[in-house]
């Protein structure tokens, strides 16, 4: 799991340029797919302004933990909504 901030920019196209020191390790762990997240701040979690990137064997462990959250919890309803 990569943890930290980098500051990147969207170019022309809308694409995302990941930072060179991460992308030799992205591509060893998760041969480049991840899921990009935008951390809004609509339900109290997150940063207005970042994504937080997953690799793909992270996020589907991030995923499952989320899926088995009681959603008439609203803290659990409003966090499988948020991921």
């Amino acid at each position: 799991m990569f943890r930290g901030s980098a500051d990147i920019n969207l170019d022309d196209k809308g694409r995302l340029a990941i930072p060179t020191k991460y992308r030799e390790s992205l591509q060893e762990c998760c041969e480049r797919q991840m899921i990009v997240t935008l951390a809004v701040n609509d339900y109290g979690f997150g940063e207005p302004g970042c994504l937080w990137l997953y690799p793909l064997p992270e996020w589907d462990k991030v995923e499952h933990t989320f899926s088995k959250l009681p959603t008439v919890n609203p803290v659990g309803k409003n966090l499988r909504k948020f991921f």
